[in-house]
């Protein structure tokens, strides 16, 4: 967590030593939505019927917006392009939830991951496989 801050403030730094104030906006952004998403994500925590919208909310701003702020600004620091730009921030944005998605169902997975079994559960936070109920069947 740590070593994401710093790397989090130097790129902002060399944005603004570089007047890149494009990129200094989307990596702006990315910090009030995962603040955001953290927030959302602490006042939902203890909540047994969560729908599918929050959940996606919650993921959209925590993990996919880092990503996809990623992505955006090594689009935008190559090209220039602001359609270019979208589209891959899109891109990133896409395979941060898939990520995220995929991550958490490994929580409750009994297959050798490299990820331990049951974390989230024991820290009581948001998970799609428990707490997202879709469908005639969720």
């Amino acid at each position: 967590m740590l070593i994401g801050d710093y790397l989090l403030a130097k790129g902002m730094i060399l944005s603004l030593s570089n007047h890149d104030y494009q990129v200094l906006h989307i990596l702006s952004d990315a910090i009030q939505q995962m603040s955001e998403g953290e927030l959302l994500q602490m006042e939902k925590a203890r909540s047994l019927n969560l729908k599918e919208d929050i959940y996606y909310e919650i993921i959209r701003n925590k993990t996919a917006s880092l990503l996809a702020s990623a992505c955006a600004t090594g689009a935008w620091s190559g090209c220039k392009n602001e359609e270019t730009t979208e589209k891959i921030r899109l891109f990133g944005e896409k395979t941060g939830m898939a990520f995220q998605i995929k991550d958490d169902l490994f929580d409750y997975t009994s297959e050798n991951v490299g990820k331990p079994t049951g974390n989230d559960i024991k820290e009581k936070k948001i998970n799609a496989a428990a707490d997202i109920h879709t469908g005639p069947c969720g």
